[in-house]
């Protein structure tokens, strides 16, 4: 049981995605079970609270470089939540904002696409071709 504004973003679709999304969904299965209003507990908290179920992938690749590779890209992805995706990479990686353009159009992208509208399986067609 955690916050239910976590829970939403540990179990969000690609258009809401965050780090903890990306995260949590590389490594587990994260299913919204139900909402627990605050009206549960005694004292009543501000906030109401989430049931969810996370299930570890069995299937996950243990690559630790490969993986270590993958959050690196992740994280400069999320750099700046402003900007698009293009430029939050090509500035941390400090390749051509062209190149990097080129690279997501490749993949299905538009040259705005932002980092929140990724799921896991697009950051890793995007890693392995950075």
């Amino acid at each position: 049981m955690v916050q239910k504004e976590v829970a939403e973003r540990i179990v969000a679709q690609a258009g809401k995605m965050s780090i903890l999304a990306v995260s949590v969904q590389y490594y587990a299965d994260a299913k919204y079970l139900f909402t627990v209003p605050k009206t549960a507990f005694d004292p009543v908290p501000k906030v109401d609270s989430a049931i969810i179920r996370i299930t570890r992938n069995l299937g996950i690749e243990d690559n630790k470089d490969e993986t270590k590779k993958l959050f690196r890209v992740v994280k400069a992805g999320f750099s700046a939540k402003r900007k698009t995706l293009a430029n939050n990479l090509s500035n941390s990686f400090k390749i051509d904002k062209r190149e990097v353009e080129q690279k997501l159009v490749s993949l299905g992208f538009s040259v705005n696409t932002r980092a929140q509208e990724l799921s896991v399986e697009h950051w890793k067609k995007l890693q392995g071709i950075l």
